[in-house]
C-alpha cells in the first residue's frame, strides 16, 4: 500500500503500465484489469492527483484518519475515505462508483467486497476471515 499523501510523479507510460518514483522509489503502476472499462491514462490520473490529500484527511474524525493511514475501511466511512485507504475498486469489476457493492482484492485469494448503504456509508465488508483480519479497520 501506497499512504495517501505520497509525494509522486509519473516519469513516462509503456503498453499498460507507468513509471512512476513514489515517496522517492521508482515503481510500476499497471493497468492489469480493466483496460476495456478505462485507459491507462485515465487510471493513472486516479492515484497520481494534483491537490495533497492530507489536507482533506486532516479533517476526517480520529478514527478515519487512522484507518487510512493504515490501508484499512471500516463501518461508516464514506466512498472518499474508503479511496483513500484502499483506492478505486477494479473497474472491470465495479462499472459505477455509484453501484451499491464495490469490488476489491488484496491478493489472487483474497477479494473482498464493501456494500454502501443508501447514504453512501459503509455498511458492511464482506470478507473471508484471513483478507477480513487484513483490510477492516477496528480500533482499539
Amino acid at each position: 500500500m501506497i499512504p495517501a499523501g505520497s509525494p509522486a510523479r509519473i516519469t513516462g507510460y509503456g503498453r499498460n503500465y507507468a513509471s512512476a518514483v513514489v515517496a522517492g522509489m521508482p515503481m510500476r503502476l499497471g493497468l492489469d484489469y480493466g483496460r476495456e472499462q478505462e485507459t491507462l491514462r485515465e487510471f493513472v490520473e486516479k492515484m497520481v492527483v494534483t491537490e495533497d490529500p492530507t489536507k482533506k484527511l486532516a479533517t476526517f474524525p480520529a478514527k478515519v484518519q487512522d484507518a487510512i493511514r493504515l490501508g484499512k475501511i471500516m463501518v461508516g466511512m464514506n466512498k472518499e475515505q474508503v479511496i483513500m485507504a484502499v483506492g478505486y475498486p477494479m473497474a472491470n469489476e465495479t462499472r459505477s462508483l455509484d453501484d451499491d457493492l464495490w469490488r476489491y482484492w488484496i491478493s489472487s485469494f483474497g477479494p473482498y467486497q464493501v456494500l454502501w448503504d443508501g447514504k453512501g456509508r459503509v455498511q458492511e465488508i464482506a470478507a473471508d476471515q484471513l483478507t477480513a483480519n487484513i483490510i477492516v479497520y477496528r480500533p482499539k
